[in-house]
């Protein structure tokens, strides 16, 4: 116990120092960062209850009294495992516990669900049903929404944080503010470029705006910058009307799912998906490789047939 220099640390004092270091490191987004610590205040909280004083006189069975104490789902123990294994490694590390504790809680079993993407023939009805408008500025404005989110599959955030300078039709690139905040060129199709064309000179005539994206109506006499809530509801409800999924499931990033998807379909490899989509780990872009049906019966069916070859040759 002499090593542990730091042990008189108190929660709060270690909360407050765990998320100084989150901040600095720059891995992690404002909203991950108040997400960990909002659970972490919550184990500190519970630990004051019993008389836990310090994060240096938890122990295995106080955090599985925790639990026990929480109606979670399995997936969200293993996330909040997770953080904690994380929070208590950055004890380890400034010497304010021996060992990290939390890696010695059971890890629950998850039995995912093969993730469910709309068709080839779905997405052609969603294309098609957007032409049913009969505002050619929407018409163009939800071309482009849909397309950015296909491909090359950017997140609703990033989507409308887009704006009208991020866009270089001579080099068919657009500037992506990513997640975490850095930003990122990513090239685009040139049918994408053309609708986008399109709905900035529908534009000119009535409302000029930095955004790209913008609201159809006016809000107190001017025209706003489209949030995610919009966004997520002009997806939604043309995935409502022509695809055949769980309605849980509906929303911007099912089609990001579906263009990932696509990619890695017609033969790009992993490390370029990732990079396009914009994720930190390569196990993240690895679900984006799920297989169905169709899939599977092609790669039977290419098999070799020996029982066959035996009947011709008796």
């Amino acid at each position: 116990m002499d090593d542990l220099i730091n042990r008189h640390w108190t929660w709060k004092e270690a909360l407050e120092k765990y998320r100084e270091e989150l901040h600095d490191s720059g891995r992690h987004a404002e909203s991950t960062i108040k997400m960990r610590i909002n659970l972490l205040e919550k184990v500190a909280s519970f630990a004051l209850k019993r008389g836990v004083k310090t994060p240096s006189e938890s122990s295995k069975t106080f955090l599985q009294e925790y639990f026990k104490s929480r109606t979670l789902a399995n997936s969200t123990r293993v996330t909040q495992k997770r953080y904690l294994a994380h929070f208590y490694e950055f004890l380890e590390e400034h010497y304010v516990v021996i060992d990290n504790i939390a890696n010695l809680l059971p890890t629950p079993k998850i039995y995912k669900k093969e993730r469910i993407i709309p068709s080839n023939d779905e997405i052609r009805s969603v294309y098609s049903s957007v032409f049913e408008k009969k505002n050619p500025a929407i018409i163009s404005r939800d071309l482009v929404i849909l397309d950015l989110l296909l491909n090359p599959a950017i997140r609703v955030s990033e989507l409308v944080a887009l704006r009208v300078q991020d866009v270089f039709f001579e080099d068919r690139l657009i500037l992506v503010t990513r997640k975490g905040g850095h930003q990122q060129m990513l090239p685009v199709k040139d049918e994408t470029l053309e609708h986008i064309m399109e709905m900035l000179e529908y534009r000119q005539s009535y409302e000029q705006s930095d955004s790209l994206f913008i609201t159809a109506k006016r809000y107190k006499g001017k025209i706003r910058p489209l949030g995610v809530r919009g966004a997520q509801k002009i997806v939604a409800q043309y995935l409502l009307r022509n695809c055949k999924l769980n309605k849980l499931s509906y929303g911007p990033h099912l089609l990001r799912h579906a263009g990932g998807t696509m990619m890695c379909r017609n033969g790009a490899d992993l490390p370029t998906v990732q990079s396009i989509l914009g994720h930190k780990r390569i196990e993240t872009t690895m679900i984006y490789q799920h297989t169905d049906d169709e899939q599977r019966r092609k790669a039977i069916d290419r098999g070799e047939s020996f029982s066959l070859l035996d009947k011709k040759s008796a």
